[in-house]
């Protein structure tokens, strides 16, 4: 059986990069920018993180080979927060004029344009994402005409599958009937209890502790131990099957690839 449970938006909301959103903070930074910022994307800010990097950091689209991944958000407020940073847009020279950098890793980035807004100070403007490296020239292509359709369009891009193993498998059992199936115990790190074979990893990881990401599995909370299969996504698709049998009834699939 299969149980679909939302992914975080955020790796590890605990590691904002801004303050806890305030009111102050928004007006502040709004009126610096000479915009209003998106109500979603301000939701998104307070609930979950004031800016950080994005656990779903991938969004599909047919004009970018591989999607448009984005690594992080910025927050509002600091000085790492979106008016402090927007210097960077002026130092790559991004192709949107009336853009405001929400994220970027050089000459990669992710822009609100309010360009196609009713006026300039529009609420409500389009989500942009620029390669000035492009092999092809400078590209900037259109991700979705709200912040709240990319949210929305946004997948976890890290090619892996993971199931959650309740309290009656225990780990060494895991273990044991993973390599009666086949797979080659590695050695431990950081943690995760590992195994490899044909080019495949698998990682065991108790609940308890972290990953090598510093991220906790809180979203499965109440299970003691998580299995993470990581490499190329046709074989992970190929191998998932087996690694499910050998893993027993008892564990739940909760997440494939991203297409």
């Amino acid at each position: 059986m299969k149980r679909d449970r939302p992914v975080p938006i955020f790796k590890d909301p605990s590691k904002a990069t801004s303050p806890p959103l305030s009111e102050e903070a928004r007006a502040e930074c709004e009126q610096a920018l000479g915009r209003a910022l998106p109500a979603a994307y301000l939701e998104l800010l307070a609930q979950e993180a004031n800016g950080g990097k994005l656990r779903r950091d991938l969004f599909p689209h047919p004009e970018v080979e591989g999607g448009a991944r984005i690594g992080y958000l910025l927050g509002v407020g600091g000085p790492r927060g979106v008016a402090a940073l927007q210097i960077l847009a002026g130092h790559w020279k991004y192709p949107v004029a009336e853009g405001v950098l929400i994220a970027s890793e050089g000459p990669k980035a992710l822009l609100l344009d309010y360009a196609a807004g009713p006026e300039p100070s529009a609420a409500e403007p389009s989500v942009v994402f620029v390669d000035m490296k492009h092999p092809g020239g400078p590209l900037c292509v259109e991700l979705a005409p709200d912040f709240a359709s990319f949210l929305a369009g946004l997948v976890d891009g890290t090619p892996t599958c993971d199931w959650v193993i309740p309290s009656e498998v225990r780990l060494e059992q895991a273990k044991a009937s993973l390599v009666a199936a086949g797979w080659e115990a590695a050695e431990d790190h950081y943690g995760n209890h590992r195994l490899t074979r044909e080019g495949l990893e698998l990682r065991l990881l108790p609940n308890n502790e972290r990953d090598g990401d510093g991220f906790a599995y809180v979203e499965y909370s109440e299970f003691p131990l998580v299995a993470q299969l990581h490499g190329e996504r046709e074989a992970i698709l190929a191998a998932a099957g087996g690694v499910g049998e050998a893993l027993g009834g008892a564990a739940v699939q909760v997440q494939t690839p991203a297409a």
